[in-house]
Parts: structure tokens; sequence; C-alpha cells
């Protein structure tokens, strides 16, 4: 069986990395919140809140940088931990041994890093519903008024300042850009090319960044005035 997974290990791991990369770029849209005509009540299909309620995500670029730096400072008994783990199933299931164990690690803990993240901001996001408040002198007021700018004569609610759109828009090319990129390499790093090594150590890992870099896009994917209009 051992040779048979072996033969096999080339076409599925490209396989895979198809996969991967599509996966990625639906994740990008996903959590992009993908449209405006989608349904505008309770959270989005990507974890995130309505878009005429972003302004209340002004917490996740904030929990993305300490839960990055928490995981960072774990990364290693955590993948010391999942080491151990699968040699012990290889011990069981010889054939995996066919796989590489430095790249069964790095997969594994990209999925711990991200379901537990998804996890947080999913019930940071549900109690940030619960309680938000668009009254103007609200002290969240302080952390987005500087991106957001309230409408009292017609709407009375917070809306996208004009002047941050194009930053909006820089920030999803960049975010779209770098996810892509990201999980290119990632997969390279998984086919083993050297180039790639000193991309993916225990202190970093281009993911923390793009989690950063995601939180701070959508905090900014409201609408504006015109657009709410629209």
């Amino acid at each position: 069986m051992q040779n048979i997974f072996s033969s096999l290990k080339t076409p599925l791991l490209i396989l895979a990395a198809v996969l991967l990369l599509i996966f990625a770029f639906r994740l990008a849209k996903r959590c992009a919140g993908g449209g405006m005509k989608k349904n505008m009540q309770g959270l989005k299909r990507g974890n995130n809140l309505e878009k005429e309620f972003r302004h209340h995500q002004w917490m996740m670029p904030i929990v993305a940088v300490v839960y990055s730096a928490i995981f960072v400072l774990t990364y290693g008994p955590l993948t010391n931990l999942i080491s151990s783990l699968f040699q012990l199933l290889c011990s069981i299931l010889p054939f995996l041994r066919a796989l590489n164990v430095d790249s069964v690690t790095f997969a594994v803990g990209i999925v711990v890093f991200l379901s537990v993240f998804f996890g947080i901001k999913k019930l940071i996001l549900t109690i940030a519903k619960k309680f938000k408040s668009e009254d103007p002198d609200n002290f969240e007021a302080i952390f987005f008024k500087v991106f957001y700018a309230y409408d009292e004569k017609d709407y009375e609610q917070w809306f996208l300042r004009a002047r941050m759109t194009e930053v909006r828009k820089a920030f999803k090319v960049v975010y779209y850009a770098a996810t892509l990129i990201s999980t290119a390499l990632g997969t390279c790093y998984l086919f083993g090319f050297e180039f790639t090594k000193f991309m993916f150590t225990n202190s970093y890992n281009p993911v923390f960044l793009i989690v950063i870099l995601g939180e701070l896009f959508f905090f900014i994917d409201g609408l504006t005035n015109e657009e709410y209009e629209d």
C-alpha cells in the first residue's frame, strides 16, 4: 500500500495545490462579504456584519493583531504537538510515512489558526451586533470616526467617508493579491521548494499578516451615503 501511495503522491499534491488555490480565493471573496445586494440582516456569510454596520467591527483588526502575536508565541509548541501526533498516527497507518512531516504540520497549523480565529471573530461580532448603538456620542465612535461620518440629517447613522473609498479599494486589491500569492508560496513550501522555507518559520507565517490585513479591509468595507441610497 505504501508503494501505491508513493506513486500517487505527486498527482495528489498537484490536485491539492489547485484545490488550495481555489479555496483561498473563494475564502477571501466570502470573507469580504461578496456584494451589497446580499441579505442585510444578521451576520453575513463571511462572518462580517452587514455593510451599514461595518463600523462596529473596529475591534477586529486589534483582535487579529493580538491573536496573531499570541499564536506566534505558541506556534513552536503547537507544531511540536502536531508533529508528535502525526508520527503516532504514522505508527498506526504506516503508509502515511510517505508524507512530509513538516508539510503536514504546516498545513494543520494553519487550519488550527484560522479555525480558532474565525470562531473568536464570530463570537465577538455576535456580541457587537447585539449591543451595537448608532448614537454619535457612544464611546465606540472614537475608534472609527476617522473612517466613518455620522449623518444626522437624513438617516441618523454612520457612513464610510467618501475619501475612504480609494483606501478601501486599495486594501481590497492588496488583500486578494496577498491571499493568492501566499497560498501559491505555501503550496510551493508543501512541495519542498527551498526558496520558500524562510517565509514559513515558527516565528512568522504569511497567514498572520493576511488575517490582519483582511480585518482592516473588512472594517472599512462599509457603505458610503451614496452607496446606501443606491
